[in-house]
């Protein structure tokens, strides 16, 4: 049975697996002109929104709105003093309505980074959205399609963690993404590594958008030419405690785009892959957790 809200999906400029299956089985449909119009099961930004600070709440984190350069919307446990920070960043979120559509606020339909972050134990903890995400139109589109990686970007969710880093006085810093959002942990992760004014002791992804070059060729998408990519930059990586989960039933960012941003980090001394029976939306909680019971290599991390 077909669940139309998952018909509404839309990953990066294309379709999930189960639009392309309906469009195989059914293809009356798209001539009948039924198709676009499926957009009109999404869910609202304000129930959208809601849920995401009620996740928050439920899991002790607070809210924070990050009013830099591009405002973001985070959500944090603050810790204590020096203690090691975990900071999640969200995926792409609803950017699409369709392939030549964007959608009018990319907030998650289902934010899997902060579901991620809700269920996490660690005692500092910051999660940050993308821009547009929770905050309404508050940008521009191109934030969410073709600069969603763009230097002023990795700029903003520099300028959030640095601001929340001094509020807390925390520790080191770990960084982890989901999707594309694993993009950005990487960009900032080269970032902080290169200017040394934030000691980043890890790096961790989740179905992670890591060699967008790769990625855009494989899947006949269109060039994300305002964005930076963190495959340009991945042997600057090469020293630093890296996990990366990877979903072996992913087909919109499947395993060899992470094997082709390995390729350019070089050595894999530092670095651990994990395979889990997931799609790109999942499930990833209970992999996630079982990981967090080990260590990072390359650290001290705990």
């Amino acid at each position: 049975m077909w669940r139309p809200l998952f018909l509404c999906c839309w990953y990066g400029g294309h379709e999930s697996p189960t639009i392309r299956q309906m469009k195989k089985t059914f293809p009356f449909v798209l001539a009948l002109g039924l198709f676009a119009s499926l957009s009109a099961c999404v869910m609202p930004v304000s129930e959208r929104i809601n849920r995401a600070h009620a996740l928050a709440a439920a899991a002790g984190l607070q809210p924070h709105v990050f009013d830099g350069s591009l405002p973001l919307q985070g959500f944090y446990r603050a810790g204590a003093p020096g203690d090691t920070l975990y900071v999640f960043i969200e995926g792409d979120g609803y950017a699409w309505v369709n392939p030549s559509q964007p959608s009018r606020n990319p907030t998650p339909l289902a934010p899997l980074a902060l579901q991620l972050a809700a269920a996490d134990s660690a005692s500092s903890l910051l999660y940050l959205g993308r821009p547009g995400q929770y905050l309404g139109q508050t940008v521009s589109q191109r934030y969410w399609t073709s600069a969603r990686f763009a230097p002023e970007v990795v700029q903003a969710m520099a300028e959030a963690i640095d601001a929340h880093r001094q509020a807390v006085a925390s520790g080191p810093v770990v960084l982890v993404g989901y999707s594309g959002g694993a993009a950005l942990a990487a960009l900032l992760a080269q970032r902080f590594l290169q200017n040394k004014n934030v000691e980043v002791v890890g790096l961790i992804t989740v179905a992670g958008n890591l060699d967008l070059a790769y990625w855009v060729q494989s899947q006949r998408l269109s060039p994300l030419t305002a964005s930076l990519d963190p495959a340009s930059e991945a042997a600057a990586l090469a020293g630093l405690a890296q996990r990366h989960l990877y979903g072996s039933r992913d087909a919109q960012v499947p395993v060899a785009v992470l094997n082709s941003f390995l390729g350019q980090v070089g050595s894999r001394a530092c670095v651990e892959t994990l395979s889990v029976d997931a799609s790109h939306a999942g499930p990833w909680l209970p992999a996630w957790q079982d990981s967090r019971q080990r260590p990072l290599r390359c650290s001290q991390v705990e």
